[in-house]
């Protein structure tokens, strides 16, 4: 198959970067990837591949992530009004066409925002390892919950800047060594794709560090509330071993705030504030669905909306 041709877009808040797959056929229906906090639009790549030949795939770069511009502000509702800046842009509501909307991770939760609060834009929704971090034990007792809140000010009001890298091979290492279920070509791609020269020959990821801010907006209550406004089907895939393989594993907040695996009900508590949902848990696979389980995601994704969202 052809690559995918990068593409921008200007919306009225900022410039958006995408990889457009093209449409298979006159009339394809749209689909929209949207990838997780610290990616970019090539993390999507697998899933768009194993997508392409019946949908209008396009993988976007979130702002301040890939080739997508910095523009400093990073709360869950901007990412959201990016996204529905763009399906106003490209027209992809009009003439009852409605794209389909995958988001992993952060991006799951960007696009079940976007679902709730305009139902009427969305054909179908996957929010792939979307539902949000573990609990917190002491997430019930307010005095707990202003500490949670006062450490989010010291994050909003601390100096964020990457750690240099000696070249592509190094950045390529350093993923894999973070993220355990991704091959080396991949991480091969995303290191060259998602990094930019920096100074005296060193490199950087290309994403904004303070997109990291977006947490100190993460109102768990008003997401669920929006999710039983979706009306649209609705697919969720997990990892089974996402607490083993990410939270517990590489989240230092994990750890230092007192986190707990999310167990199998609460599981099921947050996917049935969706109302017509469908839920999909792949073994072995990890919070980084993309990377862990790209086909098994991929072929998840492919079975629901062949059935509930034909083109």
């Amino acid at each position: 198959m052809n690559p995918p041709v990068r593409v921008h877009y200007e919306l009225p808040a900022l410039r958006l970067g995408a990889l457009d797959y093209g449409a298979p056929f006159a009339g394809a229906p749209d689909l929209l990837l949207l990838h997780g906090m610290a990616d970019l639009a090539w993390s999507m790549h697998p899933v768009a591949e194993r997508l392409r030949d019946r949908w209008h795939v396009r993988s976007l770069d979130l702002r301040g992530h890939g080739e997508s511009d910095h523009p400093g502000a990073y709360g869950l509702l901007h990412f959201v009004a990016d996204l529905v800046a763009l399906v106003e842009l490209l027209d992809l509501a009009a003439d009852g066409r409605r794209p389909v909307v995958v988001g992993h991770s952060l991006g799951g939760q960007i696009a079940s925002q976007f679902a709730g609060l305009y139902p009427e834009l969305v054909r179908a929704l996957v929010v792939a390892e979307g539902i949000g971090p573990p609990v917190r034990l002491r997430e019930a007792n307010p005095e707990e919950r202003r500490t949670t809140a006062r450490g989010r000010v010291d994050v909003l009001r601390s100096a964020a800047a990457h750690r240099l890298l000696p070249d592509v091979a190094a950045a390529a290492a350093r993923l894999r060594a973070t993220h355990v279920g991704l091959d080396a070509a991949t991480a091969d791609l995303l290191a060259d794709h998602g990094t930019r020269a920096a100074d005296h020959g060193t490199l950087v990821w290309k994403f904004d560090p303070r997109t990291r801010d977006w947490l100190a907006t993460f109102d768990r209550e008003a997401i669920e509330e929006r999710w039983g406004l979706i009306r649209c089907p609705v697919l969720v895939v997990t990892g089974a071993a996402a607490w083993e393989r990410w939270w517990s594993a590489q989240s230092r907040s994990a750890q230092s705030e007192g986190w707990v695996d999310v167990d199998t009900g609460e599981v099921r508590r947050r996917v049935g504030c969706f109302a017509d949902v469908r839920h999909v848990d792949i073994p072995g696979a990890g919070h980084m669905l993309p990377y862990d389980a790209p086909v098994e995601l991929a072929d998840a994704v492919d079975a629901f909306l062949t059935e509930r969202a034909h083109g």
